[in-house]
């Protein structure tokens, strides 16, 4: 577990060096499987108060937390699962989704079953 001032100053520092050679910065959490609904807006609103360009909750979100979450903060959303009452473009976009990642799930599963036949091979 990274203690939350020294994550806050590694970002610091990320954003001080992409912003200097024009890159984006996205907030990337897993919370919203591991913690609290609370606890997952809190670290968004805080990758979007050090100015991220855009927050990537990873994981499948009821809908209620991404309403939660886009209440919270005005920066865009990047999806890495569809959700099953919101597939819709107009839903999504209402939410502030501007991008839906599809297909994450395949390429982990690959390359996880890839590792696994290498790992076994090895083995033999």
């Amino acid at each position: 577990m990274v203690v939350r001032e020294a994550g806050r100053s590694r970002i610091t520092a990320a954003h001080g060096a992409a912003r200097a050679n024009g890159i984006a910065l996205i907030g990337r959490s897993s919370a919203v499987n591991i913690n609290s609904r609370q606890d997952a807006i809190e670290r968004l609103f805080n990758y979007a108060a050090l100015s991220y360009n855009a927050l990537m909750p990873v994981g499948t979100l009821p809908p209620d937390w991404l309403c939660a979450l886009h209440r919270a903060t005005e920066l865009p959303f990047i999806l890495s699962e569809l959700l099953e009452r919101l597939d819709t473009r107009d839903g999504l976009t209402d939410l502030g989704v501007r991008v839906l990642v599809q297909g994450h799930r395949l390429l982990a599963d690959a390359t996880e079953a890839a590792y696994k036949t290498q790992a076994r091979n090895a083995l033999e």
